[in-house]
């Protein structure tokens, strides 16, 4: 937001003395020199080479563009920078293929070269005295594009080839690549405008004035922000410039500038959690639960972020967080491992996702990816979220059930990407209950609610149930009730922890909503989580298993303690 209001005897200037307006070039390198010098946070040991880009594009130093070309001949201690784009509907216009591999090692053809392309070896190209810099990485000119061996084992060194970047350039400007990184522009619109006052006080009597929204409206809200792969490019940098259509914006792990203020630091005002930020945070110990949580933390909020972007195929879901989860798991390392986008030594309670929507989804509209594990978000299309990760939930809830994860992976030397199958085995409390989803016809959904009912005669009422899909292949059936159209289904509860309130030790009884599969004894899907609160969940667990144990058919084990054994696909 920028609004100033003049009052009578104000007069606003066109300010004639603007100063000389500095290229960009130089206010990158300064930046750069600045962060180098000063933020010791921003910085990471020397890259092993087996972690190193394959190819990177030398830019060179002809004036016709003549010698820029791809090489794969980079010596470990070469200086990169790396382009963050957005490929565009129709894709980029040149990509490196086998058949032109040969070729763009020669020479690339500059006027073939998409303009973002061009923008930015301009760039290094006028950074290269100042900087030591004379190579570039661009994923579709240094990745085999129809290579799947080639992306494979490229894919597995992003997170290294973005956190060894000397700098990130990411253009903020268009949807394709053929847009830019910027466009002639007025010097007066990235200068703060002076507002001159006839009235003068101690504070003198000139105002400026300036976009306190830029980050958001320019950068936060840019198409190249609302892409899922783009998430780990900006994460793991070290340091980035954003070209937007107003002017640069650079972001470290320390400061935050704007081009028009080059060195007043607004990091305050913007999302600034970089994975730098952890890379020299206090050390892990596996006796102290709490060492771990800001790690879980970083996950889970970019989680909520990456899973609220668009992505064209769903089967780059793991591959397009996986930079990130790399470097997570090297950081738990030994103590924790990834499991599809979930970590195992609180698997209990990263099971308890949420998915954000609201029951309008039942209607007609499923999330649910039936080829993916449904114990996991990557089998559902929205934002996801966790609150149960955190430090606070970990210290007050109770684990209630043995997982145990068995897992086949499409690559067994890849245990970032997708799995050929998925199974959870679980053990624990588990209840047949008839789901009722009550489906409002009002404007607003919140009024939509759902609950479980215990069948039999000491039936219960459990509300505060949250399901993200009703899979209609399920439906029972449904009735017109006073305006309202409902819906029974037979579902099950697997209960996962207990949890206790740290404002008022109220406990809650949390768990997953599941529904038996066609396909076998004892084999469920998840379709939701739920939380059962005082005074419902007092004593319910052992109602249950008293008074409510499964039928042969609808467990795989039976237990004396009354716990029963099944399998989540």
């Amino acid at each position: 937001m920028a609004l100033i209001y003049l009052e009578s005897g104000c007069t606003r200037t066109r300010n004639q003395n603007v100063p000389e307006q500095r290229t960009k070039w130089e206010t990158i390198r300064d930046w750069v020199l600045n962060c180098l010098d000063s933020h010791n946070e921003c910085e990471l040991a020397g890259q092993d080479t087996k972690d190193r880009p394959k190819r990177l594009i030398h830019v060179g130093n002809n004036d016709d563009y003549s010698d820029v070309r791809i090489c794969s001949d980079v010596g470990v201690n070469q200086q990169y920078m790396t382009l963050s784009h957005c490929w565009g509907p129709s894709g980029v216009s040149m990509r490196l293929l086998e058949r032109n591999l040969q070729q763009y090692s020669a020479q690339v053809p500059w006027k073939d070269i998409p303009r973002t392309f061009q923008h930015a070896i301009v760039i290094v190209r006028n950074l290269s005295n100042s900087l030591g810099v004379e190579h570039l990485w661009i994923d579709a000119l240094c990745i085999i594009q129809d290579s799947d061996t080639d992306k494979q084992r490229e894919l597995r060194r992003m997170s290294s080839i973005y956190q060894y970047a000397l700098c990130n350039l990411a253009t903020c400007l268009g949807r394709d690549s053929d847009c830019g990184l910027w466009q002639d522009s007025d010097p007066l619109q990235f200068h703060n405008c002076v507002v001159e006052t006839s009235h003068s006080n101690q504070m003198g009597s000139r105002v400026r004035a300036e976009n306190l929204d830029l980050y958001k409206s320019s950068v936060e809200k840019s198409v190249l922000n609302s892409r899922a792969w783009v998430l780990q490019e900006l994460t793991l940098a070290p340091r980035l410039v954003y070209f937007t259509a107003e002017q640069l914006v650079w972001q470290c792990s320390k400061a935050c500038f704007y081009q028009s203020s080059p060195w007043q630091d607004r990091l305050a005002s913007v999302d600034g959690l970089k994975w730098a930020s952890l890379r020299r945070s206090t050390c892990l110990n596996d006796s102290d639960n709490s060492s771990f949580d800001h790690v879980y933390r970083f996950w889970m909020l970019k989680l909520a972020d990456f899973t609220q972007r668009n992505l064209s195929y769903e089967s780059d879901t793991l591959p397009a967080i996986s930079a990130i989860a790399r470097c997570v798991k090297a950081r738990l390392e030994p103590y924790d491992e990834y499991i599809l986008g979930l970590w195992k030594r609180y698997l209990h309670l990263h099971i308890l996702w949420q998915l954000h929507t609201n029951f309008k989804a039942y209607e007609n509209v499923s999330h649910m990816k039936s080829n993916r594990p449904s114990w996991s978000w990557i089998s559902v299309s929205g934002r996801v979220y966790n609150h149960l990760t955190y430090q606070e939930a970990i210290e007050t809830t109770t684990c209630l059930v043995t997982l145990r994860p068995r897992i086949h992976y499409a690559n067994e030397q890849d245990r970032f990407g997708d799995a050929v199958s998925a199974e959870l085995d679980a053990t624990g409390v588990i209840a047949k209950v008839a789901l009722h989803v009550c489906h409002s016809k009002s404007a607003y959904p919140e009024k939509d609610f759902a609950f479980v009912c215990l069948p039999g005669k000491n039936s219960k009422d459990f509300r505060n149930l949250t399901q993200h899909v009703a899979d209609l292949d399920v439906l029972i059936g449904s009735r017109e009730t006073e305006g309202k159209k409902t819906t029974w289904i037979w579902a099950y509860c697997l209960f996962a922890v207990w949890e206790t309130s740290t404002r008022d030790s109220n406990r809650q009884l949390r768990g997953l909503l599941l529904v038996r599969t066609a396909t076998g004894r004892g084999l469920y899907r998840r379709i939701g989580r739920f939380c059962i609160e005082q005074p419902e969940c007092d004593g319910l667990l052992e109602e249950i298993k008293s008074n409510h144990p499964l039928a042969e058919n609808d467990c795989l084990e039976r237990n004396e303690d009354g716990s029963h054994k099944i399998t989540i696909l």
